[in-house]
């Protein structure tokens, strides 16, 4: 019996539907008479479910396509992508897209700001913000207003608790002190407005400057240059050096055409070349690996490559301005003053920013402070990160410089010994003022007088400058004043260090107890802005506890405005802008102390020291200002009384904490009074007091900047030619005057020769005598010699000598006597 299940109505009438039992092949008469309508109705499903399947494939493919899509747009920096309630949702960049009306170079600026979230300061030289303090006019703070707004009540309310004398407060108030300065310097918000783009992304990779990568079937051959002795100052360049990211390695491709040029065959042992100005670090040691052309792993490979000159070192410290400045500033600017030259039509400019790029082999990438070695090309730097981005493809440079110039570092930071100046070294402050002048020029500020700059010498300084030459005898003068063997009676050893006698008679009318007033309208030659007192303040710790109390004291006892110096609230720019009109500056020892390089000559240095830290130790600033040729004046201050300072046991190690020490050795390290030499970098003697709070005595300070004052004052004014001439080596002579004075004995020779052209000092002659072998010695260029005969032809040579210096012998000299 057939079942009906449900009524199809067809072109042909009403018929009855089978059972799915039945439609799967029952042998009835029934189901045989229903199979041609079975055959329609399979091949319709079938059709069917065709249907929904390439539907559903299609919906896969197209949310596939889709996704894959919004990956690519979030990748190329057009997309951003939000979170709400845990879901991300994409959301469009619509200036990250060029405009047919967009000219390339918005487009660039747009896309770069755009593509990374780095925040770096802001442009330079924005305007500085003085905020006064209505108690005392005189001091003038420079910070950011919306700093000022959110802070300063909260710090004035706390200094207000510390305005008693210091041998009065507990312990526990000036914890409580520090404390509360600690919390609210601490916690501050960085300002918005000098929140902009870098350009760089999270790999430290400016994505609109990267060279495309092409596939080689082969990569060229490389050569290699090198000068230095040792490790320690070589410097190599390269053509065709190569970095393998999946390997990690450096290398060049050696064929038959490759040049390896002083490059020591135990440079794996000892290393080629140290990246960094710090001597012996193996972290720095630097060398390169060798492959063969014909390598399969370096055949039909993606390379990009390289065409604009690189130079390339490390650094040590890069988020600490005192490592920026002293171990990488100073040796890349004498490295690009050495290797790229030229390109610049102005004469104070020692090489040109246009033609080279700098790239930085540390893992630290882009930090706060790498700003400053931007100033150093016109190209955006580049980091480790841009050889790592992209794991299968090798980056070649053309053109590679590696090493850095250790001509003008001075300090080493005891990791073998303890910490000090270099030893064996004799660094020039004139380097470091002619890197200093250099950035001042760049932001567009105005250098003295006595500050030449990098390159040119200004013809004003040779207006009072006289250097005659010796007494000429000529016929119906008077003879030159000369002893029998040559040494003549009133010629002393010129001295072009000392001081004028105007300098002596002012240095002399001062006493010990003189107290030195500065008007605050004094003004120096190049900025209308009168003289300040600057006051480095640190935010996060080794604070000065009372330091508006401080600065109050300094602007009464010297009519100067005192303002304050926060890294943290100035651009490196502001700091340079506000450095030059210093008269004194002062802080705590710390890293923002190497900004007094930028000082102008004769500013008052002040460094603080925390209780039971010795001055005497930790001397980077002290032995920068005592270069010759910086001409800053330095003074340290000891905290001396433990009462006056707040330790902070329970803070991390490496900020001072010994709480993961024993009791016994706490004990030991917080009564130890002063702390002992030692190693770098973890002594928890050193850290513990090191970062200690200070309540500094004003009275002291004072003492000590009147002090300083005075030598300054006293020092011998500057002259750029003053150490140029006392340090250029004599050339030979090569000319004489042989004199026939009337009243020159018969047999005597008398002759005299000019003074070097090139205006070095001489600090005596040797002269050579053929006739009779005989040596003789003048401090004057001329001679006097007797013992000839009447009309003997004598031949005679003349050298210079200064110290250790002996110069060539000049041309044969000929006078008949």
């Amino acid at each position: 019996m057939v079942t009906v299940s449900a009524i199809a109505t067809t072109g042909q009438g009403i018929r009855p539907m089978q059972s799915s039992r039945q439609r799967k092949g029952a042998y009835s008469r029934d189901a045989i008479i229903l199979d041609p309508l079975n055959d329609n109705d399979a091949k319709f499903n079938d059709k069917k479910s065709r249907k929904r399947w390439w539907q559903s494939l299609t919906l896969q493919i197209t949310i596939a396509v889709f996704l894959i899509a919004l990956f690519g747009l979030w990748m190329l920096g057009i997309l951003n992508m939000d979170v709400v309630n845990g879901i991300g949702i994409p959301k469009w960049k619509k200036d990250g897209v060029r405009d047919d009306t967009d000219s390339y170079d918005e487009w660039v600026k747009r896309r770069r700001a755009l593509q990374s979230d780095i925040p770096v300061e802001a442009t330079p030289s924005p305007d500085i913000v003085e905020q006064r303090d209505q108690s005392s006019p005189a001091i003038a703070v420079v910070v950011e207003k919306p700093l000022v707004e959110e802070q300063e009540p909260l710090i004035e309310a706390v200094i207000d608790a510390s305005q008693n004398d210091t041998v009065e407060r507990s312990p526990d108030d000036l914890a409580n002190i520090s404390s509360a300065i600690s919390n609210s310097t601490r916690h501050r918000k960085p300002s918005h407005a000098k929140t902009v783009k870098t350009g760089y992304n999270k790999f430290h990779v400016d994505e609109t400057d990267v060279t495309y990568a092409v596939r080689w079937k082969v990569l060229p051959s490389s050569s290699v240059w090198c000068r230095g002795s040792s490790r320690v100052d070589r410097i190599c360049r390269f053509r065709n050096v190569c970095y393998h990211p999946k390997q990690e390695s450096w290398f060049i491709v050696k064929t038959d055409r490759t040049i390896e040029q002083n490059v020591p065959a135990q440079r794996y042992v000892e290393g080629l070349i140290e990246l960094t100005t710090i001597v012996n670090h193996s972290v720095f040691f630097w060398t390169y690996d060798e492959a063969s052309a014909a390598s399969p792993n370096l055949r039909n490979v993606r390379v990009r490559y390289e065409t604009d000159p690189h130079f390339m070192f490390a650094r040590l410290h890069p988020k600490n301005i005192m490592h920026q400045l002293h171990d990488d500033v100073l040796g890349m600017y004498f490295l690009l003053k050495e290797y790229v030259g030229g390109g610049s039509a102005q004469r104070d400019m020692p090489f040109s920013l246009d033609s080279h790029r700098i790239m930085l082999l540390d893992n630290y990438g882009f930090t706060d402070t790498s700003r400053v070695l931007q100033y150093l090309a016109n190209k955006p730097l580049r980091f480790k990160g841009y050889l790592d981005h992209e794991p299968d493809v090798i980056t070649c440079f053309r053109d590679a410089t590696i090493g850095i110039s250790k001509v003008a570092n001075w300090y080493q930071y005891g990791f073998t010994e303890p910490q000090g100046k270099i030893s064996n070294k004799n660094v020039s402050g004139l380097h470091v003022r002619e890197v200093a002048e250099w950035y001042i020029k760049r932001i567009g500020l105005a250098l003295q007088w006595n500050e030449p700059g990098p390159e040119a010498v200004p013809e004003m300084m040779y207006s009072n400058q006289s250097h005659s030459k010796s007494n000429a005898v000529t016929a119906g003068s008077q003879p030159p004043n000369l002893e029998v063997g040559g040494v003549p009676a009133d010629a002393p050893i010129p001295n072009p260090n000392a001081p004028n006698s105007s300098d002596v008679e002012q240095d002399a009318g001062h006493s010990s107890n003189t107290t030195v007033n500065l008007s605050a309208n004094s003004t120096n030659d190049t900025d209308s802005q009168p003289d300040v007192i600057i006051i480095v303040s640190r935010t996060l710790n080794r604070l000065i506890l009372n330091e508006k109390e401080l600065a109050t004291s300094l602007s009464h006892e010297f009519k100067l405005e005192t303002h304050f110096l926060r890294m943290e609230e100035m651009t490196f720019e502001e700091q340079i802008k506000l450095l030059r009109r210093a008269r004194i500056v002062l802080g705590m020892h710390g890293s923002a102390l190497i900004m007094a390089m930028f000082c102008r000559r004769g500013t008052v240095v002040i460094e603080m020291f925390p209780y039971a830290v010795p001055p005497d130790g930790y001397t980077p600033y002290q032995s920068m200002c005592g270069l010759p040729g910086m001409d800053l004046v330095y003074r340290a201050w000891e905290n001396k009384h433990e009462d006056a300072s707040v330790a902070y046991p329970k803070r991390p190690p490496l900020y001072g904490g010994i709480a993961h020490l024993s009791p016994d050795e706490q004990e030991k390290i917080s009564s130890n009074t002063r702390v002992p030499t030692h190693i770098c970098c973890s002594d928890p003697y050193f850290l513990y007091r090191i970062y200690q709070d200070t309540v500094a005595n004003t009275t002291e300070i004072i003492l000590q900047a009147h002090d300083a004052l005075r030598t300054s004052k006293s020092q011998p004014e500057y002259h750029p030619i003053r150490p140029e001439f006392s340090e250029l080596l004599p050339p030979a002579v090569k000319t004489f005057r042989c004199l026939n004075h009337t009243n020159r004995p018969v047999g005597e020779l008398w002759a005299e020769w000019d003074l070097p052209w090139n205006g070095a000092v001489v600090e005596k002659w040797n002269i050579h005598v053929q006739n009779n072998k005989g040596e003789y010695v003048s401090q004057g260029a001329s001679v006097a010699i007797p013992g000839f005969s009447s009309g003997e032809e004598v031949k005679f040579w003349v050298r210079p000598i200064r110290g250790e210096f002996m110069g060539e012998y000049s041309r044969k000299g000929t006078c008949v006597v």
